[in-house]
């Protein structure tokens, strides 16, 4: 949706992908510019990150599995071994429904290479006297065991397309980005798509946001990056994300809201969203909301979020600051994201951009003249809840 503020000054929608079971897209943008600020910019510069040192323990590959110990592994391991071969059923004597379900769904988050194991195992007990004696779980999987090495075959020559570009010697930064677009760029979200394995979004190239989270945690754990899946709600609707380990802290990654649905329900290929990327507990939770199937770490960390990362966060509105970011925009001939460290200086920001029509001159003295940019129509969006300011370019 575009909200026009001026007769050539407009603003454009895009909606963040949602979700698995099907809610409405969530809107992230106001319409309306924002009233003056009641006292001067505040001037800044990119605000600097050290990099978090490496040097921190690394975490296990398999998150859930190191929460556990003793009898409780055991049975994990035993569920693990029998998913892997594909095994019908299991029967176990010494533990209740609600454990082994929970084991289930630990090896489910922790392997998303078992992409024929569905979430719809059965659980049946057997009573004696009115004692309940065994529990038997019976799986359900999408694929028969025959088939399983030839599926198998096409996931891993899927994934080797992404690895192959990825340097071992890159920083976790550059490969969790790497396979972030990777992902976003192929795949197409398809709320119709049955399976919400990784199958689908490796193989196909389309899925839904289990399907885009698992691909995700498969190829960064395959480069030797710890990456959980992660499930909860936004706003009621069910979601799943990632978990990942990056330079000696956890973040919070959300690939499916990499890549947006715009409001006149299209999706550009080419369009990347960042607004997710690398982002600490605080920010996710203003829009998600974790089951608490598994205890979750408390993310703080920033050095590797995008916008921090990027040089694209900014303390307060600087005039000088936003024209070198869009700048260097334009040169790459991309659009253009900033993100304000409070909403106070987003609120300064769009003032000044669109209020007073900054943008239009900022613009101006980057094309110069050259007409590379069309300056008589800028469309932009502003995300109030993660303080974001959206610039998109028409190119000539």
């Amino acid at each position: 949706m575009k909200r026009v503020l001026s007769l050539s000054l407009a603003a454009a929608l895009f909606l963040p992908l949602l979700l698995c079971s099907g809610c409405a897209p969530l809107g992230l943008f106001r319409s309306g510019a924002s009233p003056a600020p009641s006292q001067a910019p505040v001037l800044s510069q990119p605000t600097a990150q050290p990099i978090v040192s490496d040097n921190a323990p690394k975490p296990d590959m398999r998150y859930c599995r190191q929460q556990l110990s003793g009898a409780e592994l055991e049975l994990y391991l035993r569920v693990l071994d029998a998913v892997q071969n594909a095994e019908p059923t299991i029967t176990e004597t010494s533990f209740d429904r609600d454990t082994l379900s929970r084991m289930v769904d630990y090896v489910r988050a922790d392997y998303p290479e078992l992409f024929w194991l569905l979430g719809t195992d059965t659980l049946t007990t057997t009573m004696i006297g009115g004692v309940p004696t065994e529990i038997t779980l019976t799986f359900r999987y999408s694929i028969d065991a025959a088939d399983l090495p030839a599926a198998t075959a096409q996931v891993e020559a899927a994934a080797q397309e992404c690895l192959s570009g990825i340097d071992p010697a890159w920083s976790d930064y550059d490969k969790i980005k790497a396979v972030y677009d990777w992902i976003v760029r192929r795949t197409e979200y398809d709320p119709d798509a049955n399976d919400q394995s990784l199958y689908t979004v490796l193989v196909s190239g389309r899925g839904v946001c289990a399907g885009y989270a698992k691909a995700t945690q498969y190829l960064l754990n395959q480069l030797g990056i710890p990456c959980t899946y992660v499930t909860g709600t936004v706003r009621g609707a069910g979601h799943g994300w990632n978990l990942v380990w990056a330079e000696g802290a956890w973040y919070y990654l959300d690939p499916t809201w990499g890549d947006p649905l715009f409001s006149d329900g299209e999706q550009d290929p080419d369009y990347v969203s960042y607004n997710y990327f690398c982002v600490t507990t605080d920010v996710l939770f203003r829009t998600h909301t974790p089951d608490d199937l598994f205890p979750l770490p408390v993310c703080t960390a920033t050095a590797c979020n995008y916008f921090v990362r990027s040089g694209l966060l900014l303390d307060g509105y600087d005039y000088d600051a936003v024209l070198e970011i869009l700048r260097q925009a334009v040169n790459e001939r991309r659009d253009a994201t900033i993100r304000f460290s409070s909403a106070q200086a987003l609120e300064q920001a769009d003032h000044a951009l669109t209020g007073e029509y900054k943008l239009f001159d900022m613009l101006k003295e980057i094309d110069g003249g050259s007409g590379v940019l069309d300056t008589s129509v800028i469309h932009h969006s502003v995300d109030e809840e993660l303080n974001i300011f959206n610039v998109y370019f028409t190119f000539r």
